[in-house]
Protein backbone atom coordinates (compact mmCIF):
# COMPACT_ATOMS: atom_id res chain seq x y z
CA UNK A 1 0.00 0.00 0.00
CA UNK A 2 1.40 3.41 -1.25
CA UNK A 3 1.19 6.03 1.80
CA UNK A 4 1.97 10.16 1.73
CA UNK A 5 1.40 12.44 4.17
CA UNK A 6 0.18 16.16 3.53
CA UNK A 7 -1.41 18.82 5.41
CA UNK A 8 -4.76 19.92 4.16
CA UNK A 9 -7.45 21.94 5.19
CA UNK A 10 -9.70 20.01 7.11
CA UNK A 11 -12.92 21.63 5.29
CA UNK A 12 -11.81 20.25 2.44
CA UNK A 13 -11.76 16.82 3.36
CA UNK A 14 -14.79 14.36 2.49
CA UNK A 15 -16.47 13.13 5.27
CA UNK A 16 -17.82 8.97 4.81
CA UNK A 17 -20.63 7.35 6.06
CA UNK A 18 -19.25 6.37 9.55
CA UNK A 19 -19.86 3.89 11.66
CA UNK A 20 -20.33 6.12 14.78
CA UNK A 21 -24.06 8.01 14.34
CA UNK A 22 -23.20 10.82 16.84
CA UNK A 23 -20.04 12.83 17.33
CA UNK A 24 -19.68 14.12 20.61
CA UNK A 25 -17.29 17.12 20.67
CA UNK A 26 -17.07 19.01 24.29
CA UNK A 27 -15.38 22.20 24.68
CA UNK A 28 -12.42 20.69 26.00
CA UNK A 29 -11.57 17.92 23.21
CA UNK A 30 -12.44 21.45 20.68
CA UNK A 31 -10.28 23.92 22.75
CA UNK A 32 -7.16 21.16 22.77
CA UNK A 33 -7.46 20.59 19.37
CA UNK A 34 -7.25 24.46 18.59
CA UNK A 35 -4.55 24.77 20.72
CA UNK A 36 -2.31 21.73 19.72
CA UNK A 37 -3.69 20.91 16.78
CA UNK A 38 -4.42 17.77 15.11
CA UNK A 39 -1.36 15.24 16.54
CA UNK A 40 -2.99 12.15 15.09
CA UNK A 41 -2.85 12.20 11.34
CA UNK A 42 -6.45 11.34 9.26
CA UNK A 43 -6.34 8.13 7.48
CA UNK A 44 -7.78 9.20 3.68
CA UNK A 45 -7.68 7.91 0.16
CA UNK A 46 -8.46 9.80 -2.98
CA UNK A 47 -11.87 8.87 -4.73
CA UNK A 48 -11.88 9.09 -8.53
CA UNK A 49 -12.34 12.64 -8.78
CA UNK A 50 -9.54 13.70 -7.14
CA UNK A 51 -10.72 14.44 -3.47
CA UNK A 52 -9.55 13.20 0.01
CA UNK A 53 -12.04 11.03 1.70
CA UNK A 54 -11.35 10.41 5.19
CA UNK A 55 -11.53 6.82 6.53
CA UNK A 56 -10.71 7.82 10.09
CA UNK A 57 -10.02 9.90 12.85
CA UNK A 58 -13.21 11.55 11.40
CA UNK A 59 -14.51 12.96 15.15
CA UNK A 60 -10.75 14.82 14.89
CA UNK A 61 -11.77 16.33 11.74
CA UNK A 62 -15.08 17.77 13.20
CA UNK A 63 -13.15 18.95 15.79
CA UNK A 64 -10.62 20.88 14.04
CA UNK A 65 -13.40 22.67 11.34
CA UNK A 66 -14.81 23.71 14.69
CA UNK A 67 -11.59 24.77 16.59
CA UNK A 68 -10.73 26.55 12.90
CA UNK A 69 -7.50 24.66 12.49
CA UNK A 70 -5.94 25.70 8.62
CA UNK A 71 -4.57 22.16 8.46
CA UNK A 72 -4.47 18.82 9.74
CA UNK A 73 -1.97 16.21 8.62
CA UNK A 74 -3.72 13.50 6.22
CA UNK A 75 -2.41 10.05 5.59
CA UNK A 76 -3.21 9.23 2.17
CA UNK A 77 -3.34 5.68 1.23
CA UNK A 78 -4.26 3.91 -2.05
CA UNK A 79 -7.75 2.79 -0.65
CA UNK A 80 -9.25 0.32 -0.23
CA UNK A 81 -13.06 1.29 -2.21
CA UNK A 82 -14.81 -1.76 -0.43
CA UNK A 83 -17.55 -0.69 1.93
CA UNK A 84 -16.54 -3.63 4.28
CA UNK A 85 -13.24 -2.41 4.34
CA UNK A 86 -14.41 0.74 5.42
CA UNK A 87 -16.70 -0.20 7.74
CA UNK A 88 -13.87 -2.95 9.57
CA UNK A 89 -11.46 -0.13 10.05
CA UNK A 90 -13.73 2.62 11.44
CA UNK A 91 -14.86 0.12 14.16
CA UNK A 92 -11.36 -0.81 15.05
CA UNK A 93 -10.26 2.70 15.31
CA UNK A 94 -13.21 3.87 16.81
CA UNK A 95 -13.14 1.46 19.33
CA UNK A 96 -9.49 2.18 20.22
CA UNK A 97 -10.37 5.61 20.78
CA UNK A 98 -13.54 5.65 22.47
CA UNK A 99 -15.81 2.24 22.74
CA UNK A 100 -18.42 2.22 20.43
CA UNK A 101 -22.13 1.93 21.34
CA UNK A 102 -24.43 -0.35 21.32
CA UNK A 103 -26.82 1.01 18.73
CA UNK A 104 -23.26 1.91 16.64
CA UNK A 105 -22.20 -2.19 16.57
CA UNK A 106 -25.65 -2.81 15.52
CA UNK A 107 -25.73 -0.79 12.86
CA UNK A 108 -21.95 -1.88 11.77
CA UNK A 109 -22.51 -5.49 11.90
CA UNK A 110 -25.38 -5.03 9.90
CA UNK A 111 -23.83 -3.06 7.42
CA UNK A 112 -21.00 -5.84 7.28
CA UNK A 113 -23.66 -8.63 7.19
CA UNK A 114 -25.65 -6.52 4.32
CA UNK A 115 -22.19 -6.57 1.96
CA UNK A 116 -22.15 -10.00 2.42
CA UNK A 117 -19.12 -10.79 4.77
CA UNK A 118 -19.91 -14.18 6.68
CA UNK A 119 -20.43 -14.01 10.49
CA UNK A 120 -16.79 -15.88 10.88
CA UNK A 121 -15.30 -13.33 8.81
CA UNK A 122 -16.47 -10.60 10.91
CA UNK A 123 -15.49 -11.85 14.17
CA UNK A 124 -12.26 -12.50 12.79
CA UNK A 125 -11.58 -9.18 11.19
CA UNK A 126 -13.48 -7.01 13.94
CA UNK A 127 -11.83 -9.15 17.34
CA UNK A 128 -15.54 -9.43 18.24
CA UNK A 129 -16.81 -12.08 19.95
CA UNK A 130 -19.45 -14.39 18.02
CA UNK A 131 -21.94 -14.23 20.98
CA UNK A 132 -22.14 -10.19 20.57
CA UNK A 133 -21.94 -10.27 16.86
CA UNK A 134 -24.94 -12.64 16.92
CA UNK A 135 -26.36 -10.99 19.41
CA UNK A 136 -26.12 -7.34 17.84
CA UNK A 137 -27.35 -8.90 14.13
CA UNK A 138 -30.84 -10.08 15.90
CA UNK A 139 -31.02 -6.69 17.25
CA UNK A 140 -30.62 -5.21 13.91
CA UNK A 141 -33.63 -7.22 12.99
CA UNK A 142 -36.19 -6.02 15.49
CA UNK A 143 -37.83 -2.57 15.79
CA UNK A 144 -38.36 -3.42 19.58
CA UNK A 145 -34.94 -4.26 20.85
CA UNK A 146 -33.68 -1.44 18.52
CA UNK A 147 -36.28 1.02 20.07
CA UNK A 148 -34.93 -0.77 23.41
CA UNK A 149 -31.73 -0.02 22.83
CA UNK A 150 -32.11 3.69 21.42
CA UNK A 151 -33.83 4.51 24.51
CA UNK A 152 -31.69 2.89 27.49
CA UNK A 153 -27.77 3.20 26.73
CA UNK A 154 -28.00 0.68 29.93
CA UNK A 155 -29.10 -2.29 28.19
CA UNK A 156 -25.84 -4.56 26.62
CA UNK A 157 -26.57 -6.18 23.23
CA UNK A 158 -27.15 -9.59 24.74
CA UNK A 159 -29.97 -8.28 26.76
CA UNK A 160 -31.55 -6.15 24.15
CA UNK A 161 -31.45 -9.39 22.23
CA UNK A 162 -33.54 -11.41 24.61
CA UNK A 163 -36.07 -8.75 24.13
CA UNK A 164 -36.49 -10.23 20.76
CA UNK A 165 -38.06 -13.08 22.05
CA UNK A 166 -40.50 -11.23 23.30
CA UNK A 167 -41.76 -8.85 20.84
CA UNK A 168 -45.17 -9.60 20.97
CA UNK A 169 -45.33 -9.57 24.39
CA UNK A 170 -45.02 -5.83 25.68
CA UNK A 171 -45.69 -6.41 29.39
CA UNK A 172 -42.56 -9.07 29.42
CA UNK A 173 -40.56 -6.11 27.43
CA UNK A 174 -40.74 -3.81 30.01
CA UNK A 175 -40.72 -6.08 32.64
CA UNK A 176 -37.18 -7.01 31.37
CA UNK A 177 -35.87 -3.47 30.53
CA UNK A 178 -36.73 -2.67 33.97
CA UNK A 179 -34.81 -5.46 35.52
CA UNK A 180 -32.11 -4.47 33.17
CA UNK A 181 -31.61 -0.96 34.31
CA UNK A 182 -32.87 -1.59 37.77
CA UNK A 183 -31.90 -5.16 38.71
CA UNK A 184 -29.51 -6.28 36.49
CA UNK A 185 -27.96 -8.94 38.53
CA UNK A 186 -31.36 -10.86 38.59
CA UNK A 187 -31.48 -10.32 34.71
CA UNK A 188 -30.47 -14.35 34.35
CA UNK A 189 -33.00 -15.39 36.68
CA UNK A 190 -35.81 -13.32 35.20
CA UNK A 191 -34.93 -13.67 31.89
CA UNK A 192 -35.31 -17.97 32.27
CA UNK A 193 -38.66 -17.13 34.57
CA UNK A 194 -40.32 -15.54 31.83
CA UNK A 195 -38.81 -18.69 29.59
CA UNK A 196 -40.38 -20.97 31.39
CA UNK A 197 -43.33 -18.98 31.68
CA UNK A 198 -43.82 -18.73 27.76
CA UNK A 199 -43.10 -21.93 27.45
CA UNK A 200 -45.95 -23.29 30.03
CA UNK A 201 -48.58 -20.84 28.03
CA UNK A 202 -47.60 -22.12 24.60
CA UNK A 203 -48.29 -25.62 25.99
CA UNK A 204 -51.41 -24.67 27.38
CA UNK A 205 -51.96 -22.93 23.60
CA UNK A 206 -51.53 -26.03 22.04
CA UNK A 207 -53.36 -28.31 24.53
CA UNK A 208 -56.53 -26.37 24.44
CA UNK A 209 -56.45 -26.16 20.57
CA UNK A 210 -56.35 -29.42 20.88
CA UNK A 211 -59.08 -30.38 23.07
CA UNK A 212 -61.20 -27.85 21.13
CA UNK A 213 -60.86 -29.48 18.16
CA UNK A 214 -62.11 -33.06 19.71
CA UNK A 215 -65.54 -31.18 20.84
CA UNK A 216 -64.52 -30.11 24.01
CA UNK A 217 -65.20 -26.77 25.84
CA UNK A 218 -61.96 -25.36 27.22
CA UNK A 219 -62.44 -23.48 30.91
CA UNK A 220 -60.25 -20.20 31.54
CA UNK A 221 -60.80 -20.35 34.75
CA UNK A 222 -61.12 -24.07 36.99
CA UNK A 223 -65.14 -24.30 36.92
CA UNK A 224 -67.15 -24.08 40.22
CA UNK A 225 -68.91 -27.42 41.21
CA UNK A 226 -72.23 -26.34 39.79
CA UNK A 227 -70.84 -25.38 36.88
CA UNK A 228 -69.48 -28.75 36.06
CA UNK A 229 -68.53 -32.24 37.56
CA UNK A 230 -65.23 -34.42 37.47
CA UNK A 231 -65.79 -37.05 34.55
CA UNK A 232 -64.00 -39.39 36.99
CA UNK A 233 -67.13 -38.93 39.47
CA UNK A 234 -69.75 -39.75 36.95
CA UNK A 235 -71.60 -42.89 36.35
CA UNK A 236 -73.78 -43.53 33.51
CA UNK A 237 -76.38 -46.74 32.22
CA UNK A 238 -73.11 -49.09 31.82
CA UNK A 239 -71.26 -47.90 34.93
CA UNK A 240 -68.49 -45.48 35.71
CA UNK A 241 -67.94 -43.14 32.70
CA UNK A 242 -64.99 -43.95 30.64
CA UNK A 243 -62.59 -41.61 28.51
CA UNK A 244 -63.81 -43.42 25.55
CA UNK A 245 -67.44 -42.70 26.60
CA UNK A 246 -66.80 -39.14 27.97
CA UNK A 247 -65.20 -38.59 23.79
CA UNK A 248 -69.69 -38.95 23.32
CA UNK A 249 -70.60 -36.96 25.82
CA UNK A 250 -72.16 -33.64 25.26
CA UNK A 251 -71.05 -30.59 27.59
CA UNK A 252 -67.62 -32.15 27.49
CA UNK A 253 -65.28 -29.46 28.84
CA UNK A 254 -61.41 -29.42 29.53
CA UNK A 255 -59.89 -26.88 31.93
CA UNK A 256 -55.54 -26.71 31.83
CA UNK A 257 -53.86 -25.55 34.87
CA UNK A 258 -51.24 -23.15 34.11
CA UNK A 259 -49.34 -24.04 37.44
CA UNK A 260 -46.00 -25.50 37.14
CA UNK A 261 -46.23 -27.94 34.01
CA UNK A 262 -49.94 -27.66 32.27
CA UNK A 263 -52.25 -30.48 33.46
CA UNK A 264 -55.61 -31.34 31.87
CA UNK A 265 -58.62 -31.86 34.07
CA UNK A 266 -61.61 -33.41 32.11
CA UNK A 267 -65.43 -32.48 33.09
CA UNK A 268 -68.79 -32.60 32.42
CA UNK A 269 -71.14 -29.36 32.07
CA UNK A 270 -73.98 -28.96 34.74
CA UNK A 271 -77.06 -29.82 33.53
CA UNK A 272 -75.60 -33.05 33.26
CA UNK A 273 -76.82 -36.20 29.77
CA UNK A 274 -79.81 -37.65 30.47
CA UNK A 275 -78.64 -41.19 32.48
CA UNK A 276 -75.80 -39.90 33.98
CA UNK A 277 -75.02 -38.80 37.41
CA UNK A 278 -72.71 -38.43 40.81
CA UNK A 279 -71.13 -41.50 41.80
CA UNK A 280 -72.03 -41.65 45.30
CA UNK A 281 -72.69 -45.42 45.98
CA UNK A 282 -74.60 -46.38 42.77
CA UNK A 283 -73.29 -48.80 39.71
CA UNK A 284 -75.12 -46.88 37.37
CA UNK A 285 -77.63 -44.23 36.23
CA UNK A 286 -80.84 -45.85 34.37
CA UNK A 287 -82.18 -43.58 31.74
CA UNK A 288 -85.57 -42.57 31.51
CA UNK A 289 -86.13 -45.67 28.86
CA UNK A 290 -84.51 -48.03 31.01
CA UNK A 291 -87.00 -46.98 34.17
CA UNK A 292 -90.30 -46.69 31.78
CA UNK A 293 -89.61 -50.34 30.91
CA UNK A 294 -88.30 -51.38 34.27
CA UNK A 295 -91.88 -49.88 36.25
CA UNK A 296 -93.96 -51.45 32.99
CA UNK A 297 -92.22 -54.79 34.15
CA UNK A 298 -93.28 -54.08 37.69
CA UNK A 299 -97.29 -53.12 36.89
CA UNK A 300 -97.54 -56.51 34.78
CA UNK A 301 -96.41 -58.77 37.56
Amino acid sequence: MNTTFELVDPNELLLEDNVRTTVDLDEGFVRSIKENGVLTAVLAHRNPEGALVVRAVQRRTFAARQAGVATVPVQVVDGDEQTSTRIIEQMVENDQREALTGPERVEAFKQLEFEGISLREITKRTGSHPTEMKAALAVSKSDVALKAMAEHEQLTLEQAAALTEFADDERAVDDLIQCAIYDPDDWDHELQRMRDARDRELQRAKLAKEYSDRGHKVWEVHPRHNEATEWMRLVGPNGPVTREELESLEGRGAFISTWGEPDVALFIATPLPDGYGHAQGMSRVDTPEVIADREAARAAT
